[in-house]
């Protein structure tokens, strides 16, 4: 199709037909926006998901595939949203109210949401933690991973026994893996840098920058 310009965010529906992605644009004052789109590969049509007049982003899809769970500004703090991928109804909030909570993605079986959560403005954050909100804990959010380092963008492995993250605690940012969902031992994966952790649908190889 046509290219399409400050596009970003890019995230694969689990059966690898669609991909949700942001797209930029520019208002008044030259402050560049984004918006929640849904591409369709197989039928090639595009749907808008988000309009709000703030920054939004997608970061994973629901196990099914029903819905896109996105990050977004609209509250001032970076909160996290999902919303059908059909686009019927309307975005409902599923972290907020926290600080800046972001990041986010399901375990395979859709008991977990982990995500990244640090105070202060992105850019300038020097620490952040990781999150686990389990299904059927009263949406009551606990901590995963805490240290005094950054420690975000977290990816829970296809059997659910692993999570994948990035951590700048020996001095650059690095790739680890931890038990999930008890933390009891991690290791460290890369050793010349690596952010973006991503798993292959077997969970047996781990991709990132």
């Amino acid at each position: 199709g046509e290219a399409q310009e400050n596009v970003g965010y890019l995230t694969l529906s689990p059966d690898d037909d669609r991909v949700a992605f942001s797209v930029g644009y520019i208002q008044e004052l030259e402050i560049s926006l984004s918006d929640v789109f849904v591409l369709d590969l197989v039928h090639e049509t595009k749907l808008r998901l988000t309009y709000d007049p703030a920054n939004d982003w997608p970061t994973s899809w629901d196990p099914s595939g029903t819905t896109v769970v996105f990050n977004s500004r609209r509250n001032g703090d970076i909160d996290i949203f999902y919303r059908a991928s059909d686009g019927s109804g309307t975005a409902h909030p599923l972290v907020f109210g926290t600080g800046n909570d972001y990041g986010a993605t399901w375990s395979g079986d859709g008991r977990h949401l982990v995500y990244g959560r640090s105070s202060g403005a992105l850019g300038t954050v020097r620490e952040a933690d990781i999150w686990n909100l389990s299904q059927g804990s009263e949406n009551t959010p606990t901590p995963f991973i805490t240290s005094p380092h950054l420690d975000i963008d977290p990816r829970i492995s296809p059997d659910g026994r692993y999570v994948a993250y990035y951590s700048d605690e020996t001095g650059r940012s690095e790739i680890f893996v931890s038990d999930f969902p008890d933390a009891k031992s991690k290791w460290q994966v890369s050793f010349s840098g690596g952010e973006d952790p991503r798993w292959n649908g077997k969970g047996n190889e781990l991709f990132y920058l």
